[in-house]
């Protein structure tokens, strides 16, 4: 019988920089909102969608 603790997971970088770039896009646009560009929130809301979207698939594996 094996007796080794489970191997950890890996980090997934690439998946990691994805969301913290999102976050990143995010933030922009919710500051330009701010200051008077009510379109950035569209952008902001799709950058939003995909940093959710990669959590999640995070988080499954």
């Amino acid at each position: 019988m094996d007796r080794r603790p489970p191997r950890p997971r890996a980090v997934r970088w690439a998946s990691l920089a994805l969301v913290a770039g999102c976050t990143l896009v995010v933030l922009v646009c919710v500051v330009a909102a701010l200051r008077g560009r009510p379109w950035a929130l569209a952008p902001g809301a799709v950058a939003a969608a995909i940093a959710l979207r990669e959590i999640r698939t995070l988080h499954r594996l």
